[in-house]
């Protein structure tokens, strides 16, 4: 008999399983923050997630993108209006980013948080820059071609990386807007991107 699994097709469900995830792993671990926990994440989306565009094109902004021509609308924290629940305080946090054509964020960090991006809508190119023993070489794209790498999201599929793995950049080299949703887990870092000049 196949196995049937009813989707989650709309943003409030969805923050509200992968919460739930969390909590019942920091219930067991005793551990607010692990990088592990974030990196389990995918498998919702994955295996649960049902792209609805009716359900997040409301906070699609092309109007109020900053200088590097995207636009991030947080949709959820531990202080949301989708949060009327105690124990979701898993310092994480869920935006909506709008990339306009040719977008492009500088190399950054995520500093000692992570980071699941997963376009929505159109394609987003990704390039990282691997650490090395925990050391982030901004010049290696140039010098080592073993530790820079490029590689292209479509609609559904999705990226971890957090600064243990090294830094990125992200670019809509398409001629189209792109939505993504980002997860991040905050850990209690005020900045989520850490700007690098490369």
């Amino acid at each position: 008999m196949a196995h049937h699994v009813n989707k989650i097709n709309n943003l409030k469900k969805l923050i509200y399983s992968v919460n739930e995830m969390f909590y019942t792993i920091n219930r067991f671990q005793h551990s607010q923050y692990n990088k592990q926990n974030l990196k389990s994440t995918p498998f919702i989306l994955n295996e649960y997630y049902k792209n609805n565009s009716e359900d997040w094109k409301q906070y699609i902004n092309t109007i109020d993108v900053n200088k590097y021509g995207y636009h991030k609308y947080n949709i959820f924290d531990d202080h949301s209006k989708f949060n009327n629940s105690n124990y979701f305080k898993n310092n994480l946090k869920f935006s909506i980013v709008t990339w306009l054509p040719d977008a492009k964020t500088d190399f950054h960090l995520h500093l000692n948080d992570g980071c699941i991006m997963m376009p929505l809508k159109g394609y987003l190119t990704q390039n990282i820059i691997k650490s090395k023993n925990n050391i982030l070489h901004p010049n290696d794209k140039d010098k080592d071609k073993d530790n820079y790498n490029q590689n292209t999201l479509f609609s559904g599929e999705y990226s971890y990386i957090d600064d243990e793995i090294g830094m990125h950049r992200i670019l809509n080299t398409s001629n189209n807007i792109a939505v993504s949703i980002n997860i991040y887990q905050e850990n209690n870092v005020k900045e989520d991107e850490i700007p690098i000049n490369v």
